[in-house]
């Protein structure tokens, strides 16, 4: 089963992380210039929307995937 969330969606309750990230910080930049919507795509793609249990978000994913060959 797919869940997706929308990152364009107003933040209610602000993330004490998110206010004191570096912008110059590599995996920050990195995140800006990825095309996370056509990422999300090609992983959703090969999910079943009606059968099994949900999926993770497409960003955490395919971001750790990118972090572990980064890191390799």
């Amino acid at each position: 089963m797919i869940t997706a969330k929308n990152h364009n969606q107003y933040v209610l309750f602000p993330n004490p992380f998110d206010e004191h990230l570096d912008s110059e910080n590599r995996w920050v930049t990195f995140s800006k210039i990825l095309p996370w919507d056509k990422l999300a795509s090609y992983y959703y793609r090969h999910m079943d929307s009606e059968m099994g249990a949900g999926t993770l978000e497409a960003r955490i994913v395919l971001g750790a995937v990118i972090i572990k060959h980064h890191k390799a």
